[in-house]
């Protein structure tokens, strides 16, 4: 089993990530609507638990427009929302339509 921490080389991370110890499939799901209620909402809730929440976020919206896996707290859909302008960045995400 991977950890995170091989995914987080080039991300803005200092080793104090919450994902780095945790399997990095739990951050790629196979299906994200599919897995909403078990592994997208686990992950959330490690990134939202996060020092680097923030961070990772703006990484994952700079460098990582077609970067698939959960990246501060949000889904591949959420964030291209959010380079559409269709949803804040500057907030935690909670519910399933955020």
């Amino acid at each position: 089993m991977k950890s995170m921490a091989l995914y987080s080389v080039s991300a803005p991370f200092d080793g104090t990530q919450a994902c780095a110890s945790e399997p990095a499939e739990l951050f790629f799901p196979e299906n994200y609507i599919e897995e909403w209620h078990t592994t997208v909402k686990k992950a959330r809730e490690v990134c939202n638990r996060c020092p680097l929440t923030t961070a990772c976020l703006q990484y994952a919206l700079t460098y990582g427009r077609d970067l698939d896996g959960i990246w501060g707290a949000t889904t591949p859909g959420q964030r291209q929302e959010m380079l559409r302008g269709k949803l804040p960045t500057g907030r935690k995400l909670g519910g399933k339509n955020n």
